[in-house]
Parts: C-alpha cells; structure tokens; sequence
C-alpha cells in the first residue's frame, strides 16, 4: 500500500497532482495533506515495497489468478510480471483511488479501486488463487502515516486469512509475529530503506517453499 514520501529535490514537500504537502514541524518526517497521505513523484517511500519487490517475488508460489487487496504503487506485481512469475490474470485494488487510479492505464482490465478488502478477497477465494497482500502496518497508522486510510484491524485479517481457500503472503511488521506465526508459516526479510537503514518486514504464507531453510 502507498504511503507518503519525501521529494529527493525538496526533502520538505511531497506532491500528488499538484497537491503539496509539508511537514509538521522540523522534527517530523510526516507529510500530510487535507485529503491524507500522498505519494511524491520521484522520491523514496516510507512504505510500499519498491525496495523488498525482487526478494517477494521470488517467495510467490505457483498460481492461476493473483489477487492484491492492497495494491498500492503494485511494485511486486510489477516486477512479478517482469520476471513472468506471476499470472496475467489478476485483480489490483487500493480503497485509496487517489494513489492508483495510473493502475488502469498500465493494467487494463486488471485494476479496480475503492473496494474493501474483504470484498476482494471473498469474491476471488478460490484454490487457484494467490493473495499478496500488504495492509497498512500497525505501527505506522499509530503514527498517522495513512491519513484516513486506516481501518484494517488486523485481528479480523488474521480470521480471514484461515479461510483463503487458495495460497497467500502477507507483509507487516515484525512486532505481528505473536498474531500470525502460531497458525501460518513466517520469515523475516531485510531490504536496504531510505537513507541506507535496514528495513525488516514479516513476511507471513500458508504454503511451503522448495529447498527453504524456515520450512
């Protein structure tokens, strides 16, 4: 899912459409608008998965739809598509439109938008399908990184998840270990995120990977 970011030109400003967001004071790196979070074009995220695309892609499992709840900027899908190991059949969904409507035009027929997770999710369980999803992370809605983007209680996803009829990875953070790891296979990745600093999500699955040591 998208977040907001800083611009790489002006590291105090972030723009969507024209829309300028500054931060809150000199300590604080988040950027808000009237309308909540925007992404800036060209400039590092603090959420999305730009920088760990390459090593989920390669935990995605065999499939015959791929399903994104949470689609965001769509970086696994995209670089899923690029190395064709994920399926040209799929459904990419962000309640945000904002953020996602270019989806449309660069995956026709794939994208749709403002829709509850749930919904996708149900309307698409089948044992062929394969859910990547990366809700918000808790930590960072308590800090108001989402705007109002920001309502999925992760308990509710954890009950929805035992019934995926098909396969799916979800990404969050590391401190959601106790809620997931009991009933669903969990690693944790590292990518490099902004400004050099190790970035570490938990990456939760309900199948096995070949020849993986966690398995």
């Amino acid at each position: 899912m998208a977040l907001i970011c800083k611009d790489k030109k002006k590291p105090h400003v972030a723009t969507w459409n024209g829309k300028i967001g500054f931060k809150k004071n000199k300590g604080d790196n988040r950027i808000r608008t009237k309308g909540g979070a925007f992404q800036c074009k060209g400039g590092t995220c603090l959420a999305g998965k730009r920088l760990s695309r390459k090593k989920l892609v390669n935990l995605i499992p065999d499939h015959e739809k791929y399903i994104e709840p949470f689609a965001g900027n769509a970086w696994v899908y995209r670089e899923g598509i690029k190395q064709n190991k994920v399926s040209k059949n799929a459904v990419l969904n962000d309640i945000n439109c904002t953020t996602t409507k270019y989806l449309d035009k660069e995956f026709p027929g794939r994208y749709v938008c403002g829709r509850d997770y749930k919904e996708i999710i149900n309307h698409n369980n089948k044992p062929g399908s394969f859910f990547f999803l990366d809700p918000p992370y808790p930590n960072s809605c308590k800090l108001g990184y989402y705007g109002k983007h920001c309502d999925v209680n992760h308990d509710d996803l954890r009950n929805i998840l035992n019934k995926i009829k098909g396969k799916f990875m979800l990404t969050t953070s590391i401190d959601q270990r106790p809620k997931f790891c009991k009933d669903f296979k969990c690693q944790v990745i590292t990518s490099r995120g902004m400004f050099g600093r190790p970035l570490r999500d938990l990456v939760v699955r309900n199948y096995s990977l070949r020849n993986h040591k966690s398995d």
